[in-house]
Parts: structure tokens; sequence; C-alpha cells
């Protein structure tokens, strides 16, 4: 069986290329045929993209994630459609709203979200969705904007009854560590009943 990242955060360690490259070559070791490198700041992305480009088994996302709606960059806009022309970027992302931590305000995080579904769908790519405790807006706003080609909840934390919204909508599902949570018994329930061919698996 080969196993596919779908969600890693390599931009964590991007002051150490080395280190980014070993743990590029131990996930082979272990089988894992691919990876893909989320981006939450166009900063990270870029580095990691020129730092990792002759590794063919990485791909990325390009986004701004809502933990940067504060300073997502000078002609953030332009710079998204500029890195999604670099080779292996495949989706927009990570994008969402995230108000558990209450980055800047509402409307601001919502603008964000909304101009990023915007160019997804203009450069044809999915979307990386973060939700957190913003479940009703981020489905609110997919139902109306999610792009042609979809996209994937990831590190999904809400219940089977969204999980049923958002298959509808033709978005895949991923599950990360907290499925492991003994008390999470609304993952449990989600992932017992979700169809296999729309689920996805991320570190």
């Amino acid at each position: 069986m080969q196993l596919f990242d779908t969600h890693a955060h390599i931009g964590l360690i991007h002051d150490d290329p080395i280190e980014q490259l070993i743990i590029v070559e131990e996930a082979k070791q272990a089988d894992v045929a691919g990876i893909l490198s989320i981006s939450n700041n166009l900063r990270d992305f870029f580095l990691i993209h020129a730092n990792l480009k002759q590794e063919k088994s990485v791909y990325y996302s390009i986004g701004v994630s809502p933990s940067e709606v504060a300073q997502p960059g000078d002609d953030w806009e332009a710079q998204i459609e500029e890195g999604a022309r670099l080779d292996r970027v495949v989706a927009v992302g990570e994008v969402g709203l995230d108000y558990y931590r209450r980055y800047g305000d509402r409307d601001s995080q919502v603008e964000l979200f909304v101009r990023q579904l915007e160019i997804a769908e203009r450069l044809n790519l999915p979307v990386v969705i973060h939700n957190r405790d913003a479940g009703h807006d981020v489905l609110s706003i997919l139902k109306e904007r999610l792009p042609t080609r979809g996209g994937v909840l990831h590190c999904y934390s809400e219940d089977y009854e969204f999980a049923k919204k958002a298959l509808d909508l033709n978005l895949y599902i991923s599950f990360a560590g907290n499925v492991t949570y003994r008390n999470a018994r609304n993952l449990h329930d989600t992932s017992i009943n979700m169809p296999l061919e729309r689920m996805l698996i991320e570190t």
C-alpha cells in the first residue's frame, strides 16, 4: 500500500532546509509516496518551494491562512497567481476561517477566504480549507463559492451531520490526529460512516 500525506506543514521549519530534506527522505523510507506541503503564508511557500524543488514527491498548495489575515503580504493576490504557475502546485490553501483564535475580525477573515476561493476558481485549482469554530460560515460560503475543482476540509472536527452536507458539495474530508482522541465521538462517528473514497489522512 502506498501512502500520500495530504497536509504537511514543512514550512514550519523553513529556517532549516537540511531538516526539510531529512523529513522528505524519512517519509520516503516509510513508504510515503508523496507529500502535499501546505502554505500558511506566502513567504514560507516560496522558501519551501525553492528548497525542495528537486524533490519530485513533494507537491504544494499556495495561499494565506486566516492566521495571517492582518498581514497577508504585499500584492498577495498577484503572488498567489504567480506562485501557482510553479511546478507541482496543485491547490490553493490553506484558506478558511478560524474564530477560535480570533485572528483579526470576522469580516476580514471572510473577505480573505472569499477572495482566495475566487482566485482558486480562476486558476482552476481545488482548495484546502481550514475551519475552527466557524463551521456555519464556512459551509454557507462554500455553498455559494466553492471552486469548480472542489476541495478538502482538513483536520476535520465537525459532526457527521456537517460531513453529510460537505459531501453533498463534493468535498473531501481529511482526518488528523484528533480522530484518535478518546472523547472525540463526533469524529469517530463521522469516520465510521464516511465513504472511503472521500476520506483523506494527514499528519
